[in-house]
């Protein structure tokens, strides 16, 4: 076939190497020539306006920096800082934390523990002012000797039971301890004192006379009758309940812990949480933290290491010891500093010998070793406790005139000799104080002060931690001194019977004075027995004048509690003009916080 050979007609290819290489150099010329236009010369031109790149870099991004920066500021122009909910607080507070049971609490971390976990029927608010807590209203009857008091009824205990009028009158039972078994401080004051359930929120008590400051009694802890009604008082010191107790406060129990239990330092935690169910709302806390150190230099080495917040009461020597980020701060309490001269004393029980120690003394020297802003005093009480005359007027220093006195009651100088005589006896006192309390540099300008009137002073302050009796036991119960530097806590109500009234003169008393007057006696058992607040401010203004005649101690200065905390001084937890007693603190505990946030503001 024709078709079969027809390939043979297609014409051979040759290849021209001479035509191939010169298109090979046309294209690449070619190349070459659109390299150098669309690409180096772009990259030349880059080159050039690189200046200007950079420029306009930075100006945009200046502009974006400027309106984020005008963002933020805008935004915070309608926010604040403010406290906010959440975190835990730690406090520490020197003394043993050993039971969480009120009617045992004798330490002032006890007792802190005993105002966060247990409700009362009345408390104190931020200004002093006493408030209703448990209680819903009060009316009294039969000349004032009869108070019922109806309950609010959305209080509940911790394991969920109601807080009832028959816990109330339960807790009154204790306190009276008619048994004596418990071994109760409260009993003397509430031996003469009734109590019964009305109804399931009412409770009644009934005494035997007036007695004007009787309200303020009534912030005592409630305890559960559910829970202990069963226990023997014998028994109760022991029972659990003392470690792990039900409660109706705005905190709540988690666990007691003992972080160290070596004598002689023993550091235990009450480890605490908010009550949710907390009748006057949660606290803003989720936690708190109480820290009970029997040793004070742990507690120092607890701030440095900010194991806790705030620490209270440290001795105004001591506070060289906390971080340079703790502000110390000193908050007015009713109470007040004395050297209390034991009119017993042979020596001192001569008004005018009392009164040249009282004008001899500069007392604002001594307030000088006391923590900075710690108020005067010159009263057996705090003026603002009373709302009629009654003025500080501290008493102005004169050696020349104590000296006189003490040359008239018979105590001569002797040539030769510092120390005045009378009858062959030098005139010799003994002044005591707490150790722990840290007067030493105070006692120290009495003793100097005091030489200079011819009296040889010996100062003893009394070591607790070196172990036997304790402070109360072996100087207080005693009255093992001529003259006692202590502190007195008033509370809210004007009431200072239990310190100047001659019944208290004995083991148990207050009268660390042993004064005994019947005109004073007369007028303070007169002013506790009337309700009217312009008669009783009369009866205390006539036993202050009696007082100061008297000259039973000498006033020093107003009690303070002093509060070191973390942070600056305008971030106290707290809010107080003065406080009735430092555990009145906690009134405004459901407000603490410990933690800031911006938030936007509502107006």
């Amino acid at each position: 076939m024709k078709t079969k050979h027809r390939w043979k007609n297609i014409k051979s290819i040759k290849l021209d190497k001479k035509s191939l290489l010169k298109h090979s150099k046309k294209a690449e010329a070619a190349t070459a020539k659109h390299a150098h236009k669309f690409i180096i010369r772009k990259i030349t031109n880059l080159t050039n306006i690189r200046q200007y790149m950079v420029i306009w870099l930075l100006v945009v991004g200046g502009l974006i920096a400027a309106t984020t920066i005008q963002m933020y500021w805008t935004n915070r122009s309608y926010q604040k800082l403010e406290n906010v909910a959440g975190g835990t607080y730690a406090e520490a507070i020197a003394g043993e934390l050993n039971t969480l049971n009120p009617i045992y609490a004798h330490t002032n971390p006890e007792r802190a523990v005993q105002k966060l976990l247990f409700s009362q029927l009345f408390d104190y608010d931020e200004y002093g002012r006493l408030r209703n807590d448990i209680a819903k209203s009060v009316s009294v009857s039969d000349g004032d000797k009869s108070y019922t008091i109806k309950l609010r009824d959305d209080a509940s205990w911790s394991d969920g039971r109601p807080l009832t009028a028959e816990d109330i009158v339960f807790t009154v039972g204790l306190m009276k301890d008619e048994t004596g078994e418990l071994g109760s401080p409260m009993r003397d004051s509430w031996e003469s004192i009734t109590a019964k359930v009305v109804d399931k929120t009412t409770v009644q008590f009934n005494l035997r006379g007036t007695y004007a400051p009787f309200l303020d009694t009534l912030t005592f802890a409630i305890l559960p009758s559910h829970a202990l009604a069963t226990v023997p008082k014998s028994k109760l010191r022991e029972n659990i309940f003392n470690t792990s107790p039900v409660t109706s406060g705005p905190m709540k129990l988690n666990t007691l812990r003992t972080v160290s239990g070596n004598q002689p330092d023993i550091h235990k935690i009450a480890y605490m949480e908010a009550n949710k169910s907390y009748y006057r709302g949660q606290p803003k806390l989720d936690r708190f933290e109480l820290h009970g150190y029997s040793n004070q230099s742990e507690m120092y080495k607890a701030a440095k290491n900010h194991d806790v917040n705030a620490l209270v009461d440290v001795p105004a020597g001591q506070l060289s010891k906390l971080p340079k980020d703790f502000t110390t701060v000193s908050v007015p309490v009713n109470g007040g500093l004395y050297l209390f001269l034991n009119n017993d004393s042979p020596i001192l029980s001569n008004k005018q010998v009392r009164k040249a120690l009282l004008i001899g003394s500069n007392v604002p020297e001594l307030r000088s070793y006391l923590p900075v802003g710690t108020p005067s005093l010159s009263l057996p009480l705090i003026a603002s406790q009373l709302s009629g005359n009654a003025k500080q007027v501290e008493t102005k220093q004169d050696v020349n005139q104590a000296n006189n006195l003490l040359q008239r009651s018979g105590w001569k100088t002797k040539a030769g000799s510092p120390v005045r005589v009378k009858a062959k006896q030098e005139l010799k006192l003994k002044v005591v104080a707490n150790k722990k309390a840290g007067y030493g540099e105070l006692l120290n300008t009495l003793k100097s002060q005091w030489s200079k009137l011819g009296i040889s002073v010996e100062v003893l302050e009394f070591d607790e931690q070196s172990g036997g009796e304790s402070f109360a036991q072996a100087i207080l119960q005693k009255r093992d001194y001529d003259v006692l530097l202590n502190e007195i806590s008033f509370g809210s109500d004007p009431d200072v019977f239990p310190y100047w009234h001659s019944s208290q003169a004995n083991p148990e008393g207050l009268n660390f004075s042993n004064y005994s007057s019947k005109v004073s006696d007369d007028i303070l058992a007169s002013a506790r027995a009337r309700r009217d607040p312009v008669l009783r401010n009369e009866k205390y203004e006539s036993f202050i004048r009696q007082w100061h005649s008297d000259v039973p101690a000498i006033p020093v200065a107003q009690s303070t509690m002093q509060y070191s905390y973390l942070g600056k001084s305008d971030k106290l937890p707290f809010y107080s003009t003065v406080l009735p007693t430092a555990l009145d603190r906690y009134s405004s505990i459901l407000y603490w916080t410990v933690d800031t946030a911006f938030v936007y503001k509502t107006r």
